[in-house]
């Protein structure tokens, strides 16, 4: 866990979903969606549609195809960003 075994001051990971509008490997543009109206998790807002990172986060309602952005932050320094996409059927 970076958290936990990196040399961070106030580590927190901010999570923001994407939704692809076009379900097709030739259009690669998503857009920002709110996280809250996908998840039964209760969310942390941090700024409009990016959240806090919740130990564990249940999702519902999806179909299509998605990506989550992850950022580690320490403090209010950025220090990196993971995308993880995939397709809900």
């Amino acid at each position: 866990d970076i958290i936990k075994t990196g040399n961070f001051t106030n580590p927190t990971v901010r999570v923001s979903l994407y939704k692809k509008q076009v379900l097709s490997a030739y259009n690669q543009d998503y857009s920002l969606v709110d996280l809250s109206n996908y998840t039964t998790t209760k969310l942390n807002k941090i700024t409009d549609n990016i959240y806090e990172l919740p130990n564990k986060l249940e999702l519902k309602n999806m179909l299509g195809g998605y990506k989550f952005v992850f950022e580690l932050y320490d403090g209010t320094t950025k220090i990196g960003t993971i995308e993880k996409k995939f397709i809900v059927r």
